[in-house]
């Protein structure tokens, strides 16, 4: 199970680092939104949902941005932020 401080540090590494596709440009605003979310009182479960770490071995993360129906993409070079 994810910690808060854990899903904040997935979020601003993926909002920092992450090389989104030009036609993916809306998932910026996402990711703020997501961010926000983040670090609100409430935050908890609802996270679960939306970031999802997956193989560590393949070093990324899977972001699902479900609620606005949007592709998954890839937050790359994990590892060698936040491992």
């Amino acid at each position: 199970m994810h910690t808060l401080s854990q899903y904040q540090q997935i979020c601003k590494f993926c909002t920092d680092e992450l090389e989104i596709p030009s036609e993916w440009n809306e998932l910026q605003d996402l990711l703020r939104g997501v961010c926000s979310w983040f670090t609100t009182p409430n935050a908890s479960l609802e996270c679960t949902g939306i970031v999802n770490t997956a193989d560590m071995n393949f070093s990324y993360i899977e972001v699902y941005p479900y609620l606005v129906n949007l592709k998954t993409f890839y937050c790359k070079r994990y590892e060698k932020n936040y491992i």
